[in-house]
C-alpha cells in the first residue's frame, strides 16, 4: 500500500470551462522539499528539449507569472522558493481552509470566524481592523496569525500578475482526490493503473 510508506503528488487546475483536470501526478517515498522540486522541474520543464535545458525559454513571451496554493507542510515552500525556471516566476498562496482549521483548533471557532473574514476582505484597513479585533479577543492569536504573511492567503494582497480566479483553497484538489482515494489502498502499481 503506497500510502503507509510513499506520498502521492498531484498538480490539478481548472480548465477553461471550470472544469477539474487533473495535470500530473507521481509517487514518491517521502513528501520533502527535494522531492517537490523533482516533481516541479520536471512538470515546468516538460517542453524543453535536452539543448533547451541550459536556460533558454521554451515558450515565447515568458516568464509566465504561475499561482500555486497549497497547504504549508513538508517542503514545498522551500521548493518553491528555489526552483528557478526561466519561463515561470512562481506566487505560493497558502490555502485558507488549512489555516483556518488550524487558527480553529488552537484558539477556539470565534477567531476562526473572524480570520475567515479577514481573508476576504479588499483593502489593507479592513484587513487590520479585523486583526485587532482578534487582538482584543486574545493576544496570542492575534500574534499567531500576524506571524504568518498576509500576501500568502489575503486577498487584498492579490495582484493582478498572480491571481487566484476566485479561488483561495483547495477545494478542487480536495475533490480530486477524494476520487484517488481507492488508489491508495492498491499497491504501487495497481495504484498507478487505477489514477
Amino acid at each position: 500500500m503506497y500510502n503507509n510508506n510513499s506520498s502521492l503528488f498531484i498538480i490539478i487546475s481548472l480548465n477553461s470551462e471550470s472544469q477539474i483536470l487533473p495535470i500530473a501526478f507521481s509517487i514518491f517515498p517521502q513528501e520533502n522539499k527535494e522531492n517537490w522540486k523533482t516533481f516541479l522541474s520536471f512538470i515546468l520543464t516538460a517542453g524543453y528539449d535536452n539543448d533547451q535545458r541550459s536556460g533558454e525559454p521554451f515558450l515565447e513571451g515568458g516568464p509566465f507569472p504561475l499561482s500555486i496554493i497549497s497547504d504549508r507542510q513538508k517542503g514545498l515552500l522551500p521548493a518553491i522558493c528555489e526552483l528557478s525556471i526561466v519561463d515561470f516566476t512562481i506566487k505560493h498562496y497558502y490555502c485558507t481552509q488549512h489555516l483556518a482549521s488550524n487558527i480553529k483548533e488552537k484558539f477556539g471557532s470565534a477567531i476562526e470566524k473572524l480570520f475567515r473574514r479577514a481573508c476576504k476582505v479588499s483593502t489593507k484597513q479592513e484587513f487590520n481592523k479585523i486583526l485587532q479585533d482578534i487582538r482584543q479577543i486574545r493576544q496570542s492569536a492575534f500574534n499567531y496569525i500576524s506571524a504568518i504573511p498576509a500576501e500568502n492567503y489575503a486577498f487584498y494582497t492579490q495582484t493582478s500578475q498572480y491571481p487566484r480566479y476566485g479561488h483561495s483553497c483547495l477545494n478542487i484538489s480536495e475533490s480530486a482526490i477524494s476520487f484517488f482515494h481507492k488508489a491508495r489502498k492498491k499497491p504501487i502499481l495497481l495504484a498507478i493503473e487505477y489514477i
